[in-house]
């Protein structure tokens, strides 16, 4: 079975098979016991099938996976679509020795746009996410990708005019990517809201390149299990509910800005907490893993409250989560961040010396990897 780290990513959403929820911490020690690799998933949700298109090799442990509409009439959208394009040259060099790779999966929502679908999904090997977002970087919000535009591009590209036409025609391949969307929209297989809009990569690979980076490294030069002290030891930025005597220790790693994420922890983390953390059975260490600038803000506010105070404030960061993760910048969202832990109780001058102190991030950043 192929060792492999799949990450879907969409615009405030990034549905990772690591880390994300309790269970992440349990499902990463036992594969640094079975394997070479500390990752290992498999899913049939999470790998390209045989007629994918993938922006790199089959063969890479880690597929970033690409979900996006096929029209795009705001702002944002073309913003995400300009930044994706800027962040492929980022990643060239883990793309071309194989460790990463990107695959296209469109979201549709009709069987037109399944059909549509196909005319960036047939595009040679390789072609069809960058394809993509230049669409959406041009689109005027109803216009679908159209096969006359991409013809003259196929041979250009290496590849076959016949064969492409012959993959526009097959209705399997349209009834996979309609049946896939509406499976992530019914809340199984993704869970994704259906009215979460999905745009892809852009920010996250722009802005935080650095973790998939060290993703990468860590897959393909892994630190064995028996020299790892992340799910043995309480790092000093962890937050802590419950007692550390507990006889359990539960590590969970949390994205402040997830969706998948914000359900958990109102749903079946607070069972778990009353039925085992508030008993003394077990004790719950909450460690941060942010994707997005406005993710690390949260982490970073959630840190310099008082420790009596950090449980209240995640709670109030996830009731508030769609407002905060729509602002457009880190500082409007460290703002909101800060007026929150105020309402809270904590006291505003510590904290904001504790939020701008670069040594603060920096000591989280360490402390999750």
């Amino acid at each position: 079975m192929k060792r492999l780290v799949a990450l879907a990513v969409a615009v405030g959403v990034i549905l990772a098979a690591w880390p994300a929820a309790a269970q992440s911490s349990i499902g990463w020690a036992r594969a640094l016991n079975k394997s070479t690799h500390p990752m290992f998933f498999y899913s049939g949700m999470l790998i390209p099938r045989p007629f994918e298109n993938v922006y790199g090799s089959r063969d890479a442990y880690i597929n970033l996976i690409y979900y996006a509409p096929l029209t795009c009439n705001d702002d944002r959208c073309k913003r995400y679509a300009r930044e994706g394009l800027k962040a492929l040259r980022t990643y060239d060099d883990l793309v071309s020795a194989s460790r990463i790779a990107i695959l296209f999966r469109p979201l549709v929502a009709t069987p037109a746009e399944a059909e549509a679908a196909l005319v960036l999904a047939c595009l040679p090997p390789g072609k069809a996410y960058p394809a993509a977002l230049e669409h959406l970087e041009q689109n005027d919000g109803t216009t679908l990708p159209k096969k006359e535009t991409y013809l003259p591009k196929v041979k250009e590209w290496g590849g076959s005019v016949t064969e492409y036409e012959q993959c526009l025609k097959n209705k399997s391949y349209a009834d996979f990517f309609l049946k896939h969307t509406t499976q992530a929209r019914s809340r199984e297989g993704l869970h994704v809201r259906a009215s979460t809009v999905m745009f892809g990569l852009g920010v996250v690979l722009r802005n935080e390149g650095d973790y998939i980076k060290r993703l990468a490294k860590s897959v393909y030069s892994p630190v064995p299990i028996s020299k790892s002290n992340l799910l043995t030891t309480i790092q000093p930025t962890d937050i802590v509910v419950g007692a550390k005597t507990a006889p359990v220790k539960v590590y969970m790693y949390y994205s402040p800005d997830m969706q998948n994420d914000k359900v958990f922890f109102e749903t079946t983390l607070q069972k778990f907490i009353q039925a085992h953390v508030a008993t003394n059975e077990a004790v719950l260490i909450m460690r941060p893993y942010p994707w997005t600038k406005n993710g690390e803000r949260a982490a970073t506010v959630a840190h310099c409250v008082p420790e009596k105070l950090r449980q209240r404030f995640i709670e109030h960061m996830f009731m508030s989560q769609p407002k905060w993760t729509a602002l457009e910048t880190p500082e409007q969202a460290q703002k909101a961040f800060i007026d929150l832990a105020g309402y809270i109780g904590a006291p505003r001058r510590a904290l904001e010396a504790c939020v701008n102190n670069p040594s603060s991030w920096t000591k989280i950043r360490n402390d999750m990897t």
